[in-house]
């Protein structure tokens, strides 16, 4: 109690904030995913040969990226891999794979346990997805959205690999949405610090991370709304619904044509108030006959 907390690392600059891996340790392997894509060591050499095996890269992402399950099973890796081949020739294909790493990375990095299972050694290679989930779970929000810089593995395709195909889409999909909910937690601290520009940035970063999430639409147009920014909170509306009618040919619900009415007529009650739509929002829009996803 009563200490100093630890500086808050810069952007690429890893340090105990990013879990409990040993970050000045020398020969530190860096493996960024998140947007970037890039293996490399500590002092920015990178693994060139490596990084044109995309079936190796994918397994060593497999390995490293995932924060929740550190280690995985020789039979999983065959199924996700080599689904195509039988039990001998995927076996082989596991076996060259994992040769490859570890001629190109140096022993130690990937680690067995027992016969059957694999992962990798946190103190010999870090991940960036790996420290984006413990900034999350500490809270220290801004660090997460520091690290997450775009999709996991933006442009990664495994062809004849199905269950990779979905591991990454899901993998994708749930770290997109960790970030947003960061920047929902950093746009309602500032708000409560009464930093009204640094609330409105981080509502509207967390729209751009879930542009289909209509519910967060609704918290970005009431939030705007309370920080005196009337107009910004319809014209946020207004974008959604441009982009809900481009995108998926559809009407925002009625709850958040609700809340713009809302605000337009509080607005236009207002003495010499311009009109701050281009059109008027109707009250009972019909909604296109297309089958509307469920949204919050």
């Amino acid at each position: 109690m009563g200490q100093t907390p630890p500086r808050r690392p810069a952007l690429g600059e890893r340090s105990k904030f990013d879990g409990d891996v040993s970050m000045g340790m020398f020969g530190m392997i860096e493996f960024w995913t998140l947007g970037t894509f890039a293996l490399r060591t500590s002092d920015g050499c990178e693994y060139s040969r490596l990084l044109a095996r995309p079936k190796c890269l994918a397994v060593l992402a497999y390995l490293a990226a995932s924060a929740r399950s550190h280690v995985h099973s020789r039979e999983t890796l065959l199924g996700v891999f080599w689904p195509e081949l039988d039990q001998e020739h995927a076996r082989l294909a596991l076996r060259q794979a994992l040769h490859v790493l570890r001629r190109e990375l140096g022993d130690g990095v990937l680690v067995a346990r027992g016969s059957a299972m694999l992962g990798v050694d946190s103190n010999r290679l870090w991940c960036d997805t790996v420290a984006y989930d413990y900034a999350f779970r500490t809270g220290d929000y801004l660090r997460a959205l520091e690290l997450y810089r775009g999709d996991f593995l933006a442009g990664m395709f495994i062809p004849g690999a199905p269950e990779f195909e979905r591991w990454l889409s899901r993998e994708r999909a749930w770290l997109r949405a960790r970030a947003a909910s960061a920047a929902w937690a950093l746009a309602e601290e500032m708000e409560a610090a009464r930093a009204a520009p640094h609330a409105a940035y981080w509502a509207r970063r967390a729209v751009e991370l879930a542009p289909e999430d209509e519910h967060g639409i609704r918290r970005l147009v009431a939030l705007l709304d309370r920080l005196g920014d009337s107009a910004g909170a319809l014209r946020a509306y207004e974008d959604f619904s441009r982009w809900l009618a481009s995108e998926l040919e559809l009407a925002p619900s009625p709850e958040t044509r609700a809340l713009a009415q809302a605000i337009q007529a509080r607005l236009r009650s207002l003495p010499g108030e311009p009109r701050l739509l281009q059109r008027d929002i109707p009250i009972n829009a019909q909604h296109p006959s297309v089958p509307r996803p469920h949204r919050g």
